[in-house]
């Protein structure tokens, strides 16, 4: 026992340190840390739960970090266990939610949302068709009844 290597102790240490300053630049350069100032949740809200179906968050890419309660109150925000520390619960009221476009890569199509104008949450089209209910009149796209999806194959273009 008194041979204990402390240089793996120290990388261990390093490493760890490291993942938690990239978590601290990434909820930054989210604008999760501006959302919190104004819009920190004190409990979860009643509503289906959306789970891994935030594909970017700002200029972060996301691989389902980011969790969503749509209900009467707004939207309700919340990170994985692992990235807790530096983003804090958010329930942002849909008077400061807006949808602001649709973008496609490859055959999927995700919607763009702004939050009180700080920054933008993209998102699967089956997190939007839930969400779209709970946006006010104004706020959210129109619905496109010529893109009616089955499976993977577009219906309009044959693909």
């Amino acid at each position: 026992m008194g041979n204990w290597d402390w240089s793996v102790t120290l990388i261990l240490l390093f490493i760890g340190g490291l993942l938690l300053a990239i978590d601290g630049l990434f909820s930054t350069m989210s604008g999760w840390r501006r959302l919190a100032s104004r819009f920190r949740a004190s409990e979860t809200p009643s509503g289906p739960r959306i789970r891994r179906q935030v594909v970017k968050m700002g200029s972060v890419p996301e691989a389902g970090v980011t969790h969503m309660v749509p209900s009467a109150q707004g939207l309700y925000l919340w990170a994985g266990p692992r990235y807790r520390l530096f983003r804090p619960p958010l329930l942002i009221p849909w008077t400061a939610v807006s949808a602001i476009g649709d973008h496609r890569t490859l055959w999927w199509k995700r919607y763009d949302l702004n939050l009180a104008d700080v920054t933008t949450i993209r998102i699967s089209q089956r997190a939007y068709e839930v969400l779209r209910q709970f946006l006010p009149a104004g706020r959210a796209l129109p619905p496109n009844p010529a893109l009616h999806r089955t499976g993977a194959r577009d219906v309009r273009s044959g693909r």
